[in-house]
């Protein structure tokens, strides 16, 4: 239960600190920051996933192949940015009505990117 609070926090802080930075930095860098992100989380992925020693690396693959096959025979991504593109025009529309493009506010794709992890 510690480990949820902890995750949960580090989250918020993260958003945060995102928020307040994010901003201020090139999309240059934004991007290097994303992909080096990205590799972190794929390395910790991995080494996680082969910790199981009495699991077959060969068990932790097919659940990934298959779960990557069902998500994609249900359109669950599409259907994810579907929901966060609903979530962002109610946010957006709660606070300006004339802000409604899409290319103004984040709101789907960090709904989309949360859904994710």
């Amino acid at each position: 239960m510690l480990g949820t609070f902890v995750n949960v926090g580090a989250v918020l802080v993260g958003t945060g600190v995102g928020v307040a930075v994010g901003s201020r930095m090139g999309s240059g860098l934004q991007q290097r920051v994303l992909a080096g992100l990205g590799l972190v989380t794929a390395v910790i992925g991995v080494d996680l996933a082969l910790a199981w020693r009495d699991t077959s690396p060969l068990y932790v693959l097919g659940a990934i192949l298959l779960g990557g096959l069902i998500g994609e025979a249900i359109g669950i991504e599409e259907r994810l940015a579907r929901l966060g593109d609903r979530i962002q025009r109610r946010v957006v529309r709660s606070r300006d009505p004339s802000r409604c493009a899409r290319d103004e506010s984040t709101v789907s794709e960090a709904f989309f990117t949360a859904s994710l992890l």
